[in-house]
């Protein structure tokens, strides 16, 4: 049977990550330790956890993949509140023929801005027969209400405590409220911000580096296809002479 997981080892995973990144990590509310979805999960092979931090006032979507030599399965899904817990324990299966696609996306729900995803692949060794390691994965998840052209920064560490090897990730998440179509962000939508998604397309389309920053670009793309163009443009006129005439606007 390999180690299980235990309440004494997020505390310190926690206690460990709080120094690296600067900022409160510790839970006002008990470790939430949520079930698996896979159907074969064996909790005697757990030998490691995920676990998360998460601060006041975010929600955060979590998927877990395993990734087996018989083919991917979901393994965690789910959103998890602040309401609930500031952290929340994952247990993971250890196989040496086995790695685990972990996500995360977080909500400010003062906001109510949603951040980009994070992701990354992780593994998690079966241990040896004194069954003396443990691989632990630690996430510390902070938001700042921030135009960024990256979506988050991350901070790194590897130790080892105990026998137990801590890999740690602090992530900062760039989460800013947006409205569709209100480009320079002035609080109206009207023909400068068409003008505005022109320009831009007029630049881009000539293999030039455009000016919007992260936070206009998705103002701007009114269409959701990823990209702005001249019909984005079109679209928000449409928008600024239906609402200027006293119709209701849409963006459909």
């Amino acid at each position: 049977m390999k180690l299980l997981k235990t309440v004494s080892v997020i505390s310190a995973a926690i206690l460990f990550v709080a120094p690296m990144t600067g900022i409160s990590a510790f839970a006002q509310t008990e470790p939430i330790e949520v079930t698996s979805i896979f159907e074969q999960f064996n909790p005697n092979d757990v030998n490691g956890d995920v676990t998360l931090n998460i601060p006041d006032n975010t929600s955060v979507t979590v998927k877990i993949k395993a990734k087996t030599p018989e083919g991917d399965y979901d393994y965690y899904s789910g959103t998890y509140s602040s309401s609930q817990s500031n952290d929340f324990i994952f247990p993971i299966e250890g196989y040496d023929d086995r790695t685990y696609s972990v996500e995360f996306m977080v909500k400010d729900e003062v906001l109510d801005a949603v951040s980009d995803a994070y992701s990354e692949d992780i593994s998690i060794p079966e241990g040896d027969k004194t069954l003396s390691t443990k691989t632990v994965y630690t996430y510390v998840i902070s938001v700042d209400d921030k135009d960024s052209e990256v979506p988050y920064d991350v901070s790194k560490e590897e130790t080892v405590v105990d026998d137990v090897k801590y890999i740690s990730r602090s992530v900062k998440f760039y989460v800013k409220s947006y409205v569709l179509g209100d480009v320079n962000d002035d609080g109206s939508i009207n023909a400068v911000d068409a003008s505005l998604v022109l320009t831009e397309y007029a630049t881009t389309s000539t293999g030039a580096a455009g000016s919007f920053s992260a936070n206009q670009k998705k103002a701007a793309d009114v269409n959701k296809n990823g990209s702005v163009d001249a019909v984005d443009a079109s679209k928000i006129l449409s928008y600024y002479a239906d609402e200027s005439t006293g119709k209701t606007p849409s963006w459909d």
